[in-house]
């Protein structure tokens, strides 16, 4: 950990912050504080699990910035690529994990963007998702939560997440089971 903590003092990283901060404004839709934490939350969990790799590390501060930045104005996404020498590296990344849009406007559905990133995605897309995922289902026990939300959230990770977790990081993968398990439990005493 000190080790990072030092090149945290002397790289890009802080560029990343930056942006990330910009989600800041935007409320959590699932727990209390902003977007900003939860972007720290996925970072932290991939160091927590041993990762290291810079770009899957800078792409979780800012992997949700492509799809909530232009609610808060920001849309200079291309200056990413000029951050360091991986900065088009993290920009592809962020890409690769963000809903696609058609030029109509209409969302990429669910499902197929799970699975698309689940068996398609870059080994890195994969454990981003993966750490995503858990990061929003640890969210899920706040009793404030519509609980429709919170059982389609649920049936989705089961459906489209846990199937594939294993083989992208078998001990994320059994957290992200026992959270799942645990938030269904909770979502049971709730309704009953």
């Amino acid at each position: 950990m000190r080790y990072f903590m030092l090149k945290l003092m002397d790289s890009d990283y802080w560029f990343y912050f930056n942006y990330a901060r910009e989600l800041a404004k935007i409320p959590r839709k699932s727990c209390i504080g902003s977007q900003f934490n939860h972007q720290i939350a996925v970072w932290g969990l991939l160091i927590m699990y041993g990762y290291s790799d810079d770009v899957l590390l800078k792409a979780a501060i800012i992997h949700d910035l492509f799809e909530d930045g232009p609610r808060v104005g920001f849309t200079d996404f291309e200056r990413i690529k000029e951050i360091g020498t991986d900065g088009a590296d993290v920009f592809d990344l962020v890409h690769e994990v963000t809903i696609n849009c058609s030029t109509t406007g209409a969302k990429e559905a669910k499902a197929d963007f799970l699975l698309r990133i689940m068996i398609h995605g870059s080994e890195r897309a994969k454990i981003l998702k993966l750490a995503d995922r858990l990061a929003n289902i640890g969210d899920l026990a706040f009793p404030n939560l519509d609980p429709n939300f919170v059982n389609r959230y649920l049936d989705e990770t089961t459906e489209f997440i846990v199937p594939y977790s294993s083989d992208i990081n078998n001990d994320m993968a059994k957290e992200l089971l026992i959270l799942c398990k645990l938030n269904f439990l909770l979502l049971k005493r709730r309704s009953g």
